[in-house]
């Protein structure tokens, strides 16, 4: 089977030199439900420190423990972010990244019997008919899961048996791939343990061959489709000549070349409107380039135009702390590392201060002082990965965040849906007490926004930017909300601007980071963060203010919920209303 680890070695995208000086995570950032439950079991991406706490604080006991564990235990809809965990195999790519850096053979023989055990004791569905079986078995489950209250799916007992569905083999065959590489100079495989790895991976690219070739339509906005599709690319490379590969080759380029031509928007965000997720597709993009050179070198041509304009997106929004923002479902993702992966494919080192993202209707404007993000996007679906609370406003100064969006939290956690999804978490509008949406149940979304986001304009001192919203909320039927936001050297000014407002209570909502305070004067407001200052004024124009209440929200800050401070600003509104907001900055003497 030597030929075999050779091939591992020539499938491998990414370079030695990439995948030695960073983590495996860094590298190959999860989509959000996996980065959310990774940190709750383990809590950081260095894969020294996840080595240690598994092999010495016994991280897996609630999966039976490192030798004998049991893949199944957490196979229902209450915690199938957990069992996903594992069923990915995430640990088991730190693992033996970390043992590749050591040289510790203790830990490869225990990875080793880690595969071995579960490729024998946890065989895939085999056959059309058993695969069909088994994928319409779970996506009717899945479709009582998205409907259903937190609530309902906690009290449902039914077993998902999830890991052989979805893109669970997908993300698997990854991770053992990766396990092979770098274990390949420490490993004690014997031939025959290397054809049973060998036959495995097969077993998984055939399954998913088998999906998407018979029972699947290709779906825009997927990325677990698009990682279906880049397994399969894998897989041809890694059976070149043997079996199905061309049968590999021609659906996972057909999927690949689907999604970067749908997903990827002609501005270069995606269409989820998630920087975290764009992040993860696009080293889905990344890796398919890499691998179609090997294959098909021409049909590699296509994509590099579009990952470059995805890696100029992650490089104008990325906030002074080095991360992504959060926009929807997502989490804070820090980019320096992953970005040294894409540094083949940059557009330029030189951007605008103030750039709008019209497919996205994203605006972001940097200097040296000012980080400001307008969130106005567009509805991503009725069972997407969408938030509501648009025409909302993140905003630092001074490296300081003072806005920010609420963020998201473990998509099993009660707060996801009743909390960081809802209009109430963002720096948003209420209108008699409703937002601009509302999901029924986890992910059914039926009320949403649209917003008209026209582009920044460049003033003598100052750009500004317009969007225009509206929304099928029974509140806000017939209004129109415009925010202007104006953004000077050291001030930002916020209009709000609602025309047929006449008698309808507004709430106007400033989310703030958990780490600013606010004082109090008789006439205006001081929000504080480590001796940065804002003094906040606000002018109403017809309209009667009926009152500023100091609200405890929650954030969901360094992958933990944080109480924060929110600033409600309320107003009985009469005919055309007009509102500015004014936050500028005061040093600590003032």
């Amino acid at each position: 089977m030597h030929d075999f680890i050779k091939r591992i070695e020539e499938v491998i995208p990414l370079n030695a030199e990439l995948l030695r000086n960073n983590n495996f995570f860094e590298l190959y950032p999860y989509d959000g439900g996996g980065a959310y439950i990774h940190n709750q079991i383990v809590e950081t991406i260095n894969d020294a420190e996840i080595a240690n706490k598994i092999i010495n604080q016994n991280i897996l006991a609630e999966w039976g423990g490192l030798a004998d564990l049991d893949f199944t235990k957490f196979e229902r809809w209450r915690s199938i972010e957990q069992s996903c965990w594992l069923t990915r195999f995430y640990f088991a790519a730190s693992l033996s990244r970390h043992c590749w850096k050591t040289g510790d053979s203790q830990i490869s023989k225990l990875i080793e019997k880690i595969i071995l055990d579960f490729i024998r004791k946890y065989p895939s569905p085999k056959g059309i008919e058993q695969i069909e079986r088994h994928l319409n078995r779970i996506s009717n489950i899945r479709k009582e899961y998205n409907r259903r209250t937190f609530e309902e799916n906690l009290r449902d007992d039914t077993e998902v048996p999830y890991m052989w569905y979805d893109f669970q083999p997908a993300s698997r065959f990854l991770h053992i791939l990766y396990c092979l590489y770098f274990l390949k100079d420490i490993g004690e495989f014997s031939d025959s343990q290397l054809h049973e790895i060998c036959q495995s991976l097969y077993e998984h690219a055939e399954l998913i061959w088998i999906e998407e070739s018979n029972f699947l339509k290709l779906q825009k906005s997927s990325n677990h489709q698009s990682l279906r599709g880049l397994i399969l690319l894998y897989a041809a490379l890694l059976f070149k000549n043997y079996g199905k590969w061309n049968e590999f080759f021609e659906m996972g380029s057909k999927i690949c070349d689907f999604h970067i031509e749908n997903d990827f928007c002609d501005d270069g965000t995606l269409a989820e409107n998630s920087p975290s997720y764009h992040c993860f597709e696009t080293w889905h993009m990344r890796d398919a380039e890499l691998l179609l050179r090997k294959l098909c070198p021409e049909f590699a041509e296509k994509f590099r135009e579009k990952l470059a304009k995805a890696v100029s997106f992650i490089e104008k929004i990325k906030q002074p702390d080095g991360c992504t923002p959060v926009i929807n479902d997502g989490y804070a993702l820090y980019l320096d590392p992953f970005l040294k992966s894409l540094k083949g494919y940059k557009c330029s080192d030189k951007f605008p201060k103030a750039v709008l993202f019209k497919d996205a209707k994203i605006a972001v404007y940097k200097d040296d002082k000012s980080y400001l993000l307008f969130d106005a996007s567009k509805f991503t679906g009725e069972q997407s990965h969408y938030h509501s609370g648009k025409n909302a406003v993140s905003y630092w100064f001074n490296n300081k965040p003072f806005f920010i969006d609420s963020g998201c939290c473990n998509y099993d956690d009660n707060l996801f849906a009743d909390w960081y999804k809802c209009p109430q978490a963002h720096s948003s509008l209420l209108i008699n007490g409703q937002g601009d949406g509302k999901a029924i149940g986890v992910y059914n979304w039926k009320n949403y926004s649209s917003a008209d986001c026209h582009d920044w304009q460049e003033n003598e001192n100052n750009y500004t930017i317009l969007s225009q919203l509206t929304s099928n909320m029974p509140e806000w039927k017939n209004v129109t909300w415009g925010r202007e936001l104006s953004i000077w050297s050291d001030c930002l000014v916020i209009t709000d601007m609602i025309e047929k407002a006449d008698g309808k209570e507004l709430c106007f909502i400033f989310n703030l980071h958990p780490d600013v305070k606010v004082e109090s004067s008789n006439h205006y407001y001081l929000l504080d963060n480590e001796k940065t200052r804002l003094r906040l004024d606000f002018d109403i124009y017809n309209g009667s203010e009926s009152g500023i209440i100091f609200n405890h929200g929650r954030c969901f800050v360094d992958f933990g919920h944080r109480q924060n401070i929110q600033i409600l600003i309320n107003v009985k509104a009469k005919g055309y209303f007009k509102m500015k907001t004014t936050f500028c900055n005061r040093e600590q003497n003032n």
